[in-house]
């Protein structure tokens, strides 16, 4: 629905924005409201992966089983 009426999140969208240019709302939008909104696929999946890895690795997170939301 978003992607077909973008605007229809205007309002929302300005009473949470720190930034209240349009125009900087709209890149934020379209830079977090893409194609991996849809579905992550493989590519996202493994980044989703690596990232868990990574932050096990490092001690930011407990290690957790990722198959059950992957």
């Amino acid at each position: 629905y978003a992607f077909n009426h973008p605007d229809s999140c205007t309002e929302f969208v300005c009473s949470n924005a720190q930034e209240m240019s349009t125009e900087v709302m709209k890149q934020h939008i379209e830079l977090y409201v893409n194609d991996f909104s849809l579905s992550l696929g493989k590519e996202g999946k493994s980044a989703v992966k690596q990232m868990h890895d990574f932050s096990v690795k490092n001690g930011l997170i407990e290690p957790s089983n990722l198959k059950l939301f992957l």
